[in-house]
Formats: structure tokens, C-alpha cells, sequence
């Protein structure tokens, strides 16, 4: 008879665990898909981040470029900012396709409001994300802690 409890209880706990893990990634923190249509060709293609560090935190850029790798996202480059007094982390759309900054944005963790469209055709990525003094607030942050 306690045997049996203590079995019942085992199972559901894990049981509770189970359904916990399935509704975070599912419902709570989904995955997001790394690709957009192409607005020329029409193909899908994956998206091209370039990722700065605009808070000074050392590595910042490096972590975020391997949480996002790890989703699939095509991380061009990493770099710095050219200040390191950015408060709130954004996401720049830099060829016009406000898809791939917002799939970008929901990766991350940053607000929607966060993004900002600044048409550079140069610089060869969709977008390209400042990590400001927020950073920690992050998804990205939290999740690879």
C-alpha cells in the first residue's frame, strides 16, 4: 500500500514535470522559425544577424551568436557598438523585411516596440541587433545561465 503511493507520487511528479517542460517550449517560449520569404525571388532563405554589443559586458555578442546559432539563425558577424551606453537592446531591419527583425526579436527576448527599421542594403544581413544595459533581462541571457 505505501509502495503503491510512493509510486503514484513518482509518477506524478515526473508526470507534472513532463507537461512543465512541454507547455514552456510549446506555449511559453515556442520556437521560432529561422527562415523568410525572399521578396524578390520568393525562395526561403535563412536569416542573417549581425549581432553588436552596445552594453560593454564582455562576451555578451558571443553568447547571444551561440544561443542563436543554436536556433538555426545564420549569425554573420559579431562585433561592438559604437557606444556602450545603449539602455534597452534593439533590432535593426536593415533590408527591409520587418519579418526577419521580429523573428529575431522573439528569439532573443526583446519587445516588438524594440524594433526599428533602417534600410542598409550594405552591410549585407536582415538585421542587425544592439544588446543594450537590459541584456540580462533577456531570454537569451536567462536561458543559457
Amino acid at each position: 500500500m505505501v509502495r503503491t503511493v510512493g509510486l503514484i507520487v513518482f509518477t506524478a511528479g515526473v508526470l507534472g514535470i513532463v507537461v512543465y517542460l512541454l507547455l514552456h517550449r510549446f506555449v511559453f517560449a515556442p520556437p521560432v522559425d529561422p527562415y523568410v520569404e525572399d521578396p524578390v525571388t520568393g525562395k526561403r532563405q535563412q536569416i542573417q544577424v549581425l549581432i553588436l554589443n552596445g552594453c560593454g559586458i564582455p562576451g555578451v555578442a558571443r553568447r547571444a551568436l551561440r544561443y542563436l546559432r543554436l536556433r538555426n539563425f545564420d549569425v554573420v558577424d559579431i562585433g561592438n557598438y559604437d557606444r556602450f551606453d545603449v539602455d534597452r537592446s534593439f533590432v535593426i531591419d536593415c533590408l527591409g523585411v520587418p519579418e526577419a527583425a521580429r523573428k529575431v526579436a522573439v528569439a532573443l527576448g526583446i519587445p516588438d516596440s524594440a524594433v526599428v527599421q533602417r534600410i542598409d542594403s550594405s552591410l549585407f544581413v536582415h538585421c542587425a541587433v544592439v544588446l543594450g544595459k537590459d541584456v540580462e533581462q533577456l531570454r537569451f541571457y536567462r536561458d543559457a545561465k
